[in-house]
């Protein structure tokens, strides 16, 4: 089983052992020390051997270790430790680890994997393998470079301290001479052999360009004052950080070049670079934050930092507060300063981390007040004097007057709920009962305890709880309903109620719940009362029918009544000037002119009751007559033709106008043309000597119309509503009959068109006919004119 987040590690390992492995078993991976315990846990008799990497932290493979060893499982751990590292290999063998691999960047130490992987495995069942006392570290070189070779083999033996150079932890050790040319490299970059680095490459050609010349400085020192240099080194061919440190080797008293130690620090810079964007972002982060975020020298009584939001909060410049690190102290109101010192004080006194927070009053310069909500965090390093203090302030005024009106709200809440007329119970989800007032306790007989200890179901009925609403759990916060239910009373009776329920944002039910008893009695009440008189609007309409019949038939024999007086009237007028005329004649024999002139009368009155026995025909005619389409404005130039002696001898002109394009109406031509005839008649009749009477013929989207206009004596408003009506009429002594606008009337209506009046006393009358527009739309006539 490999341990290792890297995946190219763990497939460069599981290729180096694929020769030794059990193709059965094979390597397991896993990412963490979780990830194998819990593999180990399903089946550790399935694995030899658990290596893991140390880019795990060294305490979890130690961890494994023992926890293996607490659960029986007896199966050797081995730690893949970066060279370089030898303190934490030793740490790990002391802490119970059965081998440590140290390996290096090359993958050199792979190809001795297997072997000590059976070596410790051997040892960890008792074989007879034995774990080294000491790892050594796999360097590795190009057996072809002969340079190399005999560099190496004269460093190991001109001195056992050289030996160790050669052993270095540190990933690259070379020797260089005064001109900085290589000498003696451990390890090569990937791509690069020792016959084209030594004696032939100086250390500056691998750094960047605009790092040679530093680096040829820092040699120089090395060289003029024998003490060692340290520097960061960018290598672009690795893409690596390295730190180096590089310090004179001597010959014969004399400096003839330096040794370089290189330790790949690229994490490290990471690291540091993203501190740099990280306090970039957090410095960006405060400034923008409304609240005051600092960071006090305590010892030194000294503001490290402070956020500009310091000067909105507590009205002072940010000026003041870094000259004087106890201005902030010095605006806390007076009654809450010694709180805030006893607090600093308690702080200097721990001797480990510290966490405080509280609230206090600042008083600004401008005398206004504000409440500070204050956390502080004290943070001790390795020594005593190591103290900072990190805090936030933030202006929580407006938080704290909420919270007042909040309070205030609340016990105003409090009270009318205790004072409310119905009853209030608050539940959860489950129906379980929190809180209720006194109101609902009283509507039902119980105690509050009582109730508190039942859930919202017990109180209902059992056909309530069939035809229950919607689960409540489905309710959204917000959602309400309404309902009518019956209430279980704890004496055994049912109470109905109107219940309320809406469930709150704290996940809350809350149930209005109000006494209808008095309403639903007033409801019965009320439904015998509409029973009571829906049978006797029943009775009454069935009288009423009854009664409505004979009214109709009353009215129309009274009709009829008015229709035959009428007749009657009208008729006996005439006959009775034929009979006076006709004695007159008799009386008159031997005048022949008074005979003649008593004749004339008889013929004219008899003609005239002959004319009211037509109209009274044609008012009475009930059957369809003929219609077909015509053109209105030649209707209407005979009705001016026929009327034009009558109103040349009452001396009135007529004037006819006719819009262009009109189209035509399906009308009979000889009655309408009665009804223009009429109309122009009435208003010759109406008109003094002199004046002019217009008829202007026009269309819209539905009618054509004539409209009669004109300026004599008007209609008196009490007798314009009855204009229409049989035999009515202002003129009986000049022998109207009553009938010509009744058939007008009449006419018009049988054409499926309308007729208006519109009169004022003293200034004229406007009637206007208006008839629908015919079946062909498509067909117009152009008969516009202008005529007197």
């Amino acid at each position: 089983m490999l341990v290792d987040p890297d995946e190219k590690n763990t497939d460069a390992i599981h290729h180096a052992l694929a020769g030794v492995c059990d193709p059965g078993r094979g390597v397991v991976r896993c990412e963490d020390t979780r990830t194998a315990l819990s593999n180990l846990s399903r089946g550790g008799d399935s694995f030899d051997v658990v290596v893991v990497s140390n880019g795990i932290p060294v305490s979890d493979g130690v961890e494994l270790h023992k926890r293996l060893r607490e659960t029986g499982v007896v199966i050797p751990v081995v730690l893949l430790v970066d060279a370089g590292y030898e303190d934490e290999a030793a740490e790990a063998l002391r802490a119970g680890v059965d081998d440590v691999v140290m390996t290096d960047p090359s993958g050199g130490y792979l190809k001795l994997l297997p072997e000590r992987l059976s070596i410790s495995v051997r040892g960890g069942f008792g074989g007879t393998g034995s774990i080294p006392a000491r790892i050594g570290i796999i360097v590795q070189s190009d057996p072809k470079s002969t340079d190399y070779k005999n560099a190496e083999r004269w460093l190991r033996d001109s001195d056992p301290m050289w030996q160790a150079v050669v052993e270095s932890p540190f990933q690259y050790f070379m020797l260089v001479d005064r001109e900085t040319t290589i000498q003696y490299l451990n390890r090569t970059a990937p791509g690069v052999t020792f016959e084209d680095v030594i004696g032939k490459q100086s250390i500056c050609d691998f750094a960047a360009p605009d790092q040679q010349e530093m680096i040829r400085a820092k040699f120089e020192e090395v060289y003029l004052t024998g003490e060692a240099v340290h520097y960061d080194l960018y290598v672009p061919l690795l893409e690596q950080w390295f730190t180096i440190t590089a310090g004179p080797v001597y010959q014969a008293g004399e400096i003839i070049g330096a040794s370089v130690f290189a330790h790949d620090i690229t994490e490290q810079k990471r690291i540091e670079s993203q501190l740099k964007t990280s306090e970039r972002r957090i410095r960006g982060l405060t400034e923008a934050i409304p609240h005051v975020f600092y960071e006090l020298d305590p010892i030194n009584v000294k503001i490290l930092y402070v956020s500009p939001a310091y000067e909105d909060i507590y009205g002072r410049s940010l000026k003041t507060i870094y000259n004087d690190a106890r201005d902030w102290l010095n605006a806390v109101h007076p009654d809450d300063r010694q709180k805030v010192e006893a607090q600093f004080t308690k702080f200097m006194l721990a001797d480990e981390e510290e966490y405080g927070s509280q609230e206090f009053r600042v008083v600004r310069p401008d005398g206004s007040i504000r409440w500070i909500h204050h956390r502080a965090y004290l943070m001790r390093g390795d020594s005593r004097d190591d103290v900072h203090i990190a805090g936030v302030a933030a202006d929580v005024t407006a938080e704290r007057e909420a919270r007042e009106r909040l309070r205030e709200s609340e016990q105003k809440y409090r009270t009318l709920i205790a004072q409310a007329s119905d009853g209030i119970f608050v539940a959860g989800m489950d129906g379980t009962h929190v809180d209720v007032n006194a109101a609902g306790c009283e509507m039902l007989g119980y105690t509050r305890e009582e109730i508190l200890a039942l859930n919202l179901r017990d109180l209902m009925t059992e056909e309530d709880l069939v035809k229950a609403p919607p689960r409540l759990d489905r309710l959204e916060k917000g959602a309400a309903f309404v309902t009518e239910r019956l209430l279980k009373r704890k004496d055994g009776s049912l109470l109905p109620v109107e219940v309320s329920v809406k469930l709150q944002p704290n996940g809350l039910l809350l149930a209005i719940v109000r006494d209808i008893t008095e309403r639903k009695h007033s409801e019965e009440e009320l439904r015998k009362a509409h029973d009571e008189l829906e049978r006797r609007v029943e009775e009454r309409t069935r009288e009423l029918e009854a009664a409505s019949e004979a009214y109709r038939k009353t009215e129309r024999l009274a009709s009829i009544g008015t229709l035959a007086a009428g007749i009657a009237h009208e008729i006996n007028n005439p006959l009775g000037s034929i009979l006076m005329a006709a004695d007159s004649a008799l009386y008159s024999l031997d005048n022949s002119e008074d005979v003649e002139e008593a004749l004339r009368s008889i013929k004219a009155d008899a003609k005239r009751a002959g004319r009211i026995v037509k109209t009274v025909l044609q008012f009475s005619r009930q059957e369809e007559s003929h219609k077909r389409p015509h053109a209105l404005g030649d209707i209407a130039r005979r009705a001016r033709d026929l009327t034009r002696g009558y109103a040349e001898t009452n001396e009135v002109a007529v004037e006819l106008t006719i819009a262009s394009e009109l189209p035509k109406v399906v009308i009979n031509p000889t009655e309408i043309e009665q009804v223009l005839v009429n109309i122009i008649n009435n208003a010759i009749e109406a008109s003094d000597p002199g004046q002019t009477i217009t008829l202007r013929i026009t269309a819209d989207d539905s009618n054509v119309r004539a409209v009669l206009e004109d300026r004599g004596r008007g209609i008196k408003p009490e007798e314009i509503d009855r204009v229409f009506d049989p035999f009515y009429t202002t003129r009986h002594n000049i022998g109207g009959t009553g009938l010509g606008l009744s058939l007008t009337h009449s006419i018009v209506h049988q054409h499926g068109g309308s007729i208006d009046v519109d009169s004022v006393p003293g200034e004229g009358t406007r009637v206007t006919v208006s008839l629908p527009r015919g079946d062909d739309q498509n067909t117009r006539v152009d008969d516009s004119t202008d005529e007197r």
